[in-house]
């Protein structure tokens, strides 16, 4: 597992609380040039990550993506390669912080609630990865 992000105190301490109680996990959190980033995920097995850079470039590659979606919907920001690895909590968020379908809002609406990625579970994830590994 390796660990990418960039190089700011938020994206950094987020890196210390995920590897802080995992063994064998590489930190390149603000370690990586574009062009390395890429060469990552180009090798990856697989990416996880949110509404980032990160998934369109691992599209570009044809490495598979499990997406987390909350804050935007991934019909229109989502990765291209496979819909159904997605994680998308995208419709509760909009019900829960803005009070409305998908439906009602504006074509790229984002929630911008700094709690919606919480809605994202760690056994959903393991889910769409469960689901990934075995189509293999």
């Amino acid at each position: 597992v390796i660990v990418t992000g960039g190089g700011s105190a938020l994206e950094k301490q987020y890196a210390d609380e995920i590897t802080s109680n995992l063994d064998d996990v590489v930190d390149l959190v603000g370690k990586t040039t574009l062009k390395e980033l890429a060469a990552l995920i180009d090798r990856a097995d697989a990416v996880i990550c949110p509404d980032s850079g990160p998934a369109h470039i691992a599209t570009a590659v044809n490495t598979p993506v499990i997406g987390l979606y909350a804050t935007s919907n991934p019909g229109r920001t989502g990765p291209s390669q496979r819909a159904d690895w997605i994680v998308n909590q995208y419709p509760q968020a909009c019900r829960q912080y803005l009070s409305k379908t998908v439906d009602d809002l504006r074509w790229g609406q984002r929630v911008r609630h700094p709690d919606a990625m919480k809605l994202i579970t760690v056994d959903a994830v393991v889910e769409k990865l469960d689901q990934l590994f075995g189509s293999r």
